[in-house]
């Protein structure tokens, strides 16, 4: 069971964002949030979770440092046409599949005959 007093808390959004699962947090001791499939971070869930937590907040938090979020995910746009700067501030790498060359595999020659 969750308590929200451990050095390091490892949750899904949508288990975390349940009903009266938040107020466990002391969202001031967060340093750090790191989102797998962060394009899914511009939804409802994630944004009240990540409000919770103080990382919309324009302004510092009494002085305190707002958390740091480290966003990873293979798909870096959305069909909705959400931007994901609302949450990520900067795209740090991407590579895009199309620009990836393929590796075209030779049919091996046998040294055994020939």
């Amino acid at each position: 069971m969750a308590t929200g007093t451990a050095d390091i808390t490892v949750a899904s959004v949508n288990s975390i964002a349940r009903r009266g699962r938040l107020p466990k947090y002391d969202s001031s001791t967060f340093k750090q949030i790191l989102i797998d499939e962060a394009h899914h971070a511009v939804s409802n869930s994630y944004l009240r979770t990540l409000e919770y937590f103080g990382v919309l907040d324009v302004e510092e938090r009494g002085g305190e440092m707002k958390p740091v979020v480290i966003g990873v995910s293979a798909t870096m746009s959305r069909s909705d046409g959400l931007a994901l700067t609302t949450v990520l501030d900067r795209v740090v790498f991407h590579k895009c599949v199309a620009c990836v060359p393929r590796r075209v595999k030779e049919p091996r020659k046998s040294s055994i005959g020939g």
